[in-house]
């Protein structure tokens, strides 16, 4: 799978996940949703998703996507 088409899969977890439960989903529950071993590699699409403006990081907090 292409890192565009992680990234998106990514970025769709987090949202619906967010928007279900009303926080962010943990490194973990997105890897596993998306089929991701490493919380690096969610956190390396995470941090790419961040830099294009799709996600804002909140510093210093738990689920803070």
């Amino acid at each position: 799978m292409s890192g565009e088409r992680m990234k998106e899969r990514v970025l769709e977890y987090v949202s619906r996940y967010h928007d279900e439960n009303g926080y962010a989903p943990t490194y973990r529950e997105v890897g596993r949703a998306v089929g991701l071993l490493s919380t690096s590699s969610v956190s390396h699409y995470i941090k790419c998703l961040e830099k294009e403006g799709k996600v804002t990081m909140r510093a210093q907090r738990p689920r803070a996507l």
